[in-house]
């Protein structure tokens, strides 16, 4: 089976690198932008169920400190 894992920094944790786009947006006139957080997006395909792939995210790919995730089953 594939799936999309995709990994977002916690709302309370600070994200440099999303500040430094939103502030170069800011420069190039996207006076509209509020907000950009960055994250990861993972596509891993695994002999196995979405059970097993949470349990490889949650080992292996997932920082749980600072980190959130979501699974998506892909074709």
């Amino acid at each position: 089976m594939k799936y999309r894992v995709i990994l977002k920094l916690k709302p309370n944790v600070l994200d440099p690198e999303g500040n430094t786009i939103k502030e170069a947006g800011l420069r190039i006139g996207f006076n509209n932008i509020k907000d950009i957080r960055v994250g990861k997006v993972f596509e891993i395909e695994i002999d196995g169920n979405i059970e097993d792939a949470k349990t490889i995210t949650e080992k292996l790919l997932l920082n749980p400190v600072i980190e959130t995730y979501e699974i998506e089953e892909t074709k």
